[in-house]
């Protein structure tokens, strides 16, 4: 039984790098993709005068990125990262243009898009996700003179610079993955070829161990021929015979200091129930508005990893009323801190400087809200703390 047990142990081991290469591959092509979708987005959102990216052969930064807005554009496509959808060539292509809950700046993205430009940036995804490599259509060292022409008149058509830089296509990892399937392979001989010899050890030492103890062990004498067992039954009786007697003199005092208390005629017992907790109904709320108020389309019921920043508990008097304070993960902490003055200045007023290496954001005292219409407007502010 133990070797079989050590056999599976082995076999998860050997084929546990090949899962695991086989994930991360997957992993790295969806991460690529996504770098991709963020290029050619940014490109199309920055101002007619900027310099555009080779998107076939280079990353756009964030530090590249002058306008506040397209800022937050780039950070929600880079959090599409987490989301690590296997089917995500529809994902990246068509759903994130149209989930105004999940992906809002993505979908006003869209939005102000003409539909020719939208359908050739969907296109361009398509092609890509499905072609799977960096090759670019602009020949190498070559530029391309783009005009766009959204919101401005004919007159003030400006040429657009795009950089072009050399094509290449990603190294395959086939080496690398023989190379560790070769060393887990010598690691699993060595490991095995241990075992054995650890096993025949043991078993040595236990012989040995069993060995000295039957040496060792020597039967008991039977009790007619043990001399001491009448002294020793005679201490026992003794023993008996005290315990008996400090028994009877607890049970004499008790009998002559205990008092009676008459029982209270017509006495009746009741049992206080606790009061039962009053069930706050609580859920949470995305990025607030400048007006000091929630879109009621952006609210969940469950807490949404890098999406939920606000939590809500409504009064239990008033359903139209509402507490709420800051509550996120490390990564909506991190974009608070960044970018206070789109997720913390509406609704909320800090009670010490912005310290943008801060790990968390305390609420000193929660805000109240009213539901109006189709939003949730912010009476008084939250007062919060960096840490």
């Amino acid at each position: 039984m133990k070797n079989i047990k050590i056999v599976i142990l082995l076999l998860l081991a050997f084929i546990s790098p090949k899962l695991m290469f086989a994930q991360n591959g997957a992993d790295d092509n969806y991460i690529e993709a996504v770098d991709y979708v963020t290029c050619i987005c940014i490109n199309d959102a920055l101002p007619i005068k900027e310099t555009r990216i080779d998107c076939g052969n280079s990353l756009i930064q964030k530090k590249d990125i002058k306008e506040s807005k397209t800022v937050l554009l780039f950070e929600e496509l880079q959090s599409l990262k987490k989301a690590k959808k296997q089917d995500y060539i529809k994902f990246l292509s068509e759903d994130i243009f149209n989930d105004n809950v999940k992906y809002k700046k993505i979908y006003e993205f869209a939005k102000n898009r003409k539909a020719t430009t939208l359908n050739n940036l969907k296109t361009d995804i398509k092609n890509y996700l499905d072609a799977n490599n960096y090759v670019s259509d602009v020949s190498p060292q070559s530029e391309e003179i783009i005009q766009d022409t959204t919101g401005l008149e004919a007159n003030d058509v400006q040429p657009v610079t795009v950089i072009a830089q050399s094509s290449s296509t990603r190294g395959s990892s086939f080496f690398a993955y023989n190379f560790w399937t070769i060393f887990f392979g010598v690691l699993i001989v060595l490991i095995i070829i241990f075992v054995i010899i650890i096993t025949k050890k043991l078993s040595d030492l236990k012989n040995n161990i069993k060995n000295k103890k039957r040496e060792s062990v020597q039967p008991p004498l039977p009790i007619s021929q043990n001399p001491n067992l009448s002294e020793i039954n005679k201490i026992n009786h003794e023993i008996k015979e005290i315990k008996n007697a400090l028994k009877d003199i607890t049970v004499s005092k008790v009998h002559s200091t205990a008092t009676v208390v008459p029982a209270k005629e017509n006495s009746v017992i009741t049992e206080s129930k606790a009061p039962e907790k009053i069930r706050q109904e609580i859920f949470y709320m995305a990025t607030p508005n400048d007006d000091r108020s929630f879109d009621i389309s952006g609210r969940s019921d469950d807490f949404r990893a890098t999406q939920s920043l606000y939590k809500f508990t409504l009064d239990s008097r008033d359903n139209n009323r509402a507490a709420f304070v800051f509550f996120s993960d490390e990564a909506g902490i991190r974009d608070a801190v960044n970018y206070p003055q789109t997720y913390i200045d509406p609704v909320c007023d800090p009670q010490n400087a912005l310290n943008q290496n801060a790990k968390q954001i305390i609420t000193t005292q929660p805000g109240t809200a009213e539901k109006r219409n189709n939003k949730w407007v912010v009476v008084d502010k939250a007062k919060i703390k960096y840490q």
